[in-house]
């Protein structure tokens, strides 16, 4: 994956979403996807849909290519959209980003550019979400989603690294989408060793 990945975006239906009502909501949508393929590239065409989907989930990266985000918190109004954003970051659960509705979408394109990684890439990533997850309190700016898994962490991180406040984490995540095996298998060496990761 690189930032020189060429994408398309097939964004479907009445404004170019399917469900999306809001036009200022269908530009932010959009330029989630434009940020995400410029900065950390995507290796695929995303389809994204607005759906029904169960309680609590705002959004759901499904099969190859498609994602679904939540009508519940995406078919609405602006202000509606950006009140479910703004209470998810508020109630601690999310990453604190300064482009609320653009953050789930990064999210799902997180656990996309995931599916993607080297094992060795995958094992690095569960080497820095050891570390981060054995912090006695959840780090400034990251909400306690982070720390369900690592490949959760991992697609959080990259919401926080587009449009939150770059940290030592968020840094470690970008750097090993260039890492190779060998430099991965440094980096692992020096977190065990309690070396900073910044």
């Amino acid at each position: 994956l690189s930032p020189n990945i060429q994408y398309k975006a097939n964004l479907v239906g009445v404004k170019g979403y399917k469900g999306v009502t809001d036009e200022r909501v269908a530009s932010e949508l959009q330029e989630a996807v434009k940020m995400y393929a410029k900065e950390i590239g995507l290796a695929e065409p995303v389809n994204i849909h607005i759906e029904t989907l169960p309680k609590g989930r705002r959004g759901v990266s499904q099969a190859t290519g498609y994602i679904a985000l939540s009508k519940n918190y995406f078919g609405g109004s602006y202000e509606k959209t950006m009140k479910g954003a703004m209470d998810y970051i508020k109630s601690g659960g999310s990453v604190e980003v300064s482009r609320p509705i653009m953050k789930t979408l990064h999210h799902e394109l997180g656990h996309k550019t995931y599916s993607y990684l080297s094992s060795s890439q995958k094992s690095a990533v569960g080497a820095i979400f050891s570390k981060f997850s054995s912090s006695k309190s959840t780090p400034k700016g990251w909400g306690s989603y982070s720390k369900r898994s690592a490949e959760e962490f991992f697609a959080e991180g990259m919401a926080k690294s587009l449009t939150g406040k770059s940290d030592s984490y968020t840094k470690a995540l970008r750097k090993l989408l260039k890492y190779t095996t060998t430099n991965l298998t440094l980096l692992k060496m020096l977190l065990k060793l309690n070396f900073s990761i910044a």
